[in-house]
């Protein structure tokens, strides 16, 4: 359990960490230990065993190590150390009869050979690295230096319990040093070690070794132990190079750089970014309840990423724990917002309208889509107790107004819509919140990698402390720009006055690896408790989003109306105006730029707003993930926010 959390808990670093260079550091081990013998008993010492075959023990072993990795695969180690092991040796004979309160009994002894061996260790190793994950493969011998080699041997009665030899149960009991013993043991070694890495610099690794003696414990003897240890090493490297050298031919070079710069500028300015600035402010948000759900393909159970409650739960859920949560995961409560909204308006009703692809295994199952209109009236009825009176179910293949049938557009149709006689149902979700602001809005990351074999899979971390904020990765060649849209991704925001962190890791296709130098950006942040302390001026984000938007239209829609019209309530004279348009990644690029333009453009009109900013951003700012449908619908969207100025 103790390595699984440090595992968990060294992910990020793990990232960053030299593998290269020199290193020093220390093991420790406790180990198993099992003697194999063809042996009466310890040399020139009386005894009447019948022999010795076997025995298991145990011990500890400890020291130092030092490293020198020649390349991205193969590293050479040496290991220098000192173990013992206390082996016993056992062995049962019948040694005829005895009295035993006057009755003749066969009496039955244990023979006990008792070992204990010190060496000092040196261990020569190869260490393997085949893979992309830090699991390593050791081979290598070992030369142990007989440090001490005692032994304790006896003969003991150990039935019947009262009979006993001429002055006791023990009888042949010597001990001592155990003689003809070479000076040296010389021994075969395999094992695996996992790397868990805690710092750029220093790892942790869990290790399992495995050693098959091939001295034997007494000259001219059968007599051998063999190990199996169980512990760990922690390592430093004292320096590092970033390239390496292919273990099976000539050097491949390998270099990489990365530079953050703000998204609006001139790439080729050379202005990286050295600081961002984050700002707090109260912001009220209306999200549109997009009244679609969607199934896996054959399947009528509502998807595990829908927010289900038990009836218990659901008694005390109130509108309070939309706060704080993204435009996606408020979608994922839509069940519980409208089971809450059925209850509070008991003559509204619900048409719920279930629908599939119509292609491949969905191809005419009108079954399947009632199945699944069934389950969200079932979940509704189960659940918030709406009666089943009021939550009339139908069915067809397609929807009425479906998607496409490309492979995105057919996911799209496996769905369930839900119309309500009464529009409160599935009015958008209206709450207070707090809002970060950046600047810059968003943040590019400008690469320059050289590789003479090709770039196999590389990675780019930006963080903030031990907080991961977000993560680029891919195989192949590393794209020239990487764009972090900041407002777009909440979660992914700096918080507080640390520095954000970034670098970029690739790896070739012959496993060089090269990491950039670190890259910081400060961070400097206003919130609205310091601005409030402060008597600063301060202003009110509203956020609104329009999603209503017909697959390849602009023209706004009765629902969209509606909070077109809630919107100019909002908008004071002064109050400054930004209409976004944004597409889904569906389409061609260009189309899909006028397409958002054209749906920010009637947006404004509808608004009457003048003076406001309108742009289009197409797909260049995917807002949501694209790779599910209702990400796909919630990036169809026009954004509008409302800034008033307030205070000072």
């Amino acid at each position: 359990m103790a390595l699984a959390m440090l595992a968990a808990g060294s992910l990020r670093a793990q990232e960053a960490l030299d593998t290269t260079g020199t290193r020093v550091g220390i093991f420790g081990a406790y180990q198993l230990v099992q003697q194999q013998a063809t042996i009466i008993g310890i040399p020139g010492v009386p005894t009447c065993s019948p022999g010795f075959s076997s025995g298991n023990g145990s011990g500890f072993a400890a020291g130092v190590l030092g490293q020198w990795r020649s390349s991205s695969m193969f590293a050479l180690q040496a290991r220098l150390g000192y173990s013992t092991g206390t082996t016993t040796l056992r062995v049962q004979e019948n040694i005829g009869n005895a009295l035993d309160n006057g009755e003749v009994v066969i009496a039955t002894t244990e023979h006990r050979l008792k070992t204990t061996l010190g060496l000092i260790d040196l261990e020569p190793r190869l260490v393997v690295r085949p893979f992309s994950f830090p699991v390593s493969l050791n081979l290598g011998v070992q030369f142990g230096i007989v440090s001490s080699f005692t032994y304790d041997q006896e003969e003991a009665i150990i039935s019947p319990t009262n009979v006993r030899f001429t002055g006791g149960l023990v009888r042949n009991h010597f001990t001592g040093k155990v003689p003809d013993a070479p000076g040296v043991q010389f021994s075969g070694l395999v094992g695996f070690s996992y790397e868990l890495p805690l710092s750029p610099k220093v790892s942790f690794s869990p290790e399992v070794t495995y050693y098959r003696s091939f001295s034997q414990l007494v000259s001219d003897s059968n007599w051998y132990a063999h190990g199996l240890r169980v512990g760990f090493s922690m390592t430093y490297t004292l320096n590092s190079a970033h390239t390496f050298a292919d273990s099976t031919g000539p050097s491949k070079m390998l270099s990489a750089t990365v530079a953050a710069v703000k998204l609006s500028d001139d790439e080729q300015s050379g202005a990286q970014m050295s600081k961002m600035h984050v700002e707090e402010f109260v912001a009220p948000q209306l999200r549109p309840l997009l009244n679609f759900m969607f199934f896996d393909e054959g399947s009528a159970d509502i998807p595990s990423r829908y927010d289900r409650l038990t009836p218990q739960e659901a008694a005390s859920f109130d509108m309070s724990r939309l706060q704080n949560l993204e435009v996606l995961p408020t979608y994922y409560q839509m069940l519980n917002v409208i089971g809450l909204r059925m209850q509070k308006n008991p003559a509204a009703t619900l048409t719920l309208i279930g629908c599939n692809a119509d292609a491949g295994e969905e191809r005419g199952k009108v079954d399947l889509s009632r199945r699944r209109a069934e389950s969200v009236r079932n979940y509704l009825r189960d659940v918030w107790k709406v009666g089943e009176d009021r939550l009339k179910v139908e069915a067809r293949g397609l929807p009425e107004k479906p998607s496409g049938s490309t492979p995105d557009g057919m996911e799209e149709n496996r769905r369930v819509e839900i119309r309500s006689s009464a529009p409160e149902i599935l009015e958008p979700v209206f709450v207070v919140d707090t809002a970060l602001t950046t600047d810059p809005a968003a943040v590019r990351f400008i690469t320059e990698v050289a590789s003479e074999v090709g770039v196999e899979q590389w990675k780019l971390v930006a963080s903030q402390g031990d907080h991961e904020l977000k993560t680029f990765a891919g195989n192949g060649s590393v794209p020239h720009t990487l764009d972090w849209g900041l407002q777009s991704e909440r979660a992914s925001i700096p918080r507080g006055s640390q520095k954000l962190n970034y670098r970029l890791e690739v790896t070739d296709s012959v496993k060089n690896r090269f990491v950039t130098p670190m890259g910081s950006i400060g961070v400097e942040q206003m919130t609205v408790k310091k601005k409030r302390e402060e008597g600063l001026a301060d202003k009110e984000i509203n956020k609104f989003s329009l999603i209503l938007f017909e697959y390849g239209k602009s023209e706004i829609s009765d629902a969209n109306r509606k909070i077109v019209e809630f919107i100019r309530q909002k908008i004071d004279p002064n109050a400054k105006v930004l209409v976004t348009g944004h597409t889904d990644r569906a389409g061609d690029a260009a189309v899909n730029q006028r397409l958002s333009e054209e749906r920010a453009r009637s947006t404004a009109r509808a608004l009457g707003v003048p003076n406001a900013d309108v742009k289009g951003l197409g797909e260049s700012i995917l807002l949501y993930n694209n790779d599910l449908p209702e990400g796909r619908f919630y990036c169809r969207v026009v954004n509008v926010v409302v800034e008033t100025q307030i205070g000072q």
